[in-house]
């Protein structure tokens, strides 16, 4: 170390691992503040990403809910439509149980055609017509009752499945490639 003195008479060998070990932390803290500006660099860039993504989220489910808005309202339209159709048919049929009821309408089923005979008996002139009347029977009211009833019931059950057709064709655009999935 005699060298080391004479080209540095005053030295000072703490002062000499004070300032190196100085240095060594000093270039440590350089280091890692550079490995650490790299990763808020890395975060940063990954924190505009996920920026960029939630944005597209939120113009998805905004569209979306406009759909939802959109399809409630063709829904609940639909749903208007058809309740009143279902209300014209009660009042229909309303008026044809009142107008029974007054004597304005019968209900009646046909009966047997039966040929009839013209000319008098015992004559030598008696002619067979072909032509055929008709008879009718008219229908008791509970008969009457009852085929309105299941009259009344088709009625609702045609308008009902209507409805789910059109509700089906709403949602799917088409009913039938429902049954192809």
């Amino acid at each position: 170390m005699k060298w080391l003195a004479n080209f540095m008479p005053n030295l000072n060998i703490p002062l000499l691992i004070g300032t190196v070990i100085l240095i060594g932390v000093s270039l440590a803290s350089f280091y890692f503040s550079g490995a650490s500006h790299e990763r808020h660099k890395w975060q940063a860039k990954q924190n505009i990403e996920l920026l960029a993504v939630q944005q597209k989220l939120l113009v998805a489910n905004s569209l979306n809910r406009d759909l939802e808005r959109a399809a409630v309202l063709q829904a609940a339209s639909l749903k208007t439509i058809y309740e009143g159709k279902l209300q014209d048919e009660k009042a229909h049929a309303a008026s044809i149980i009142a107008d029974i009821q007054r004597g304005a309408r019968r209900l009646s089923v046909s009966t047997r055609a039966v040929p009839t005979c013209e000319g008098t008996t015992g004559s030598a002139t008696t002619s067979f017509s072909p032509a055929l009347t008709e008879t009718r029977a008219e229908l008791s009211d509970s008969a009457t009752a009852d085929i309105l009833a299941i009259g009344r019931s088709a009625d609702q059950a045609i308008i009902e499945s209507n409805y789910v057709k059109d509700l089906l064709m709403q949602c799917y655009g088409h009913v039938e490639s429902l049954g192809a999935q």
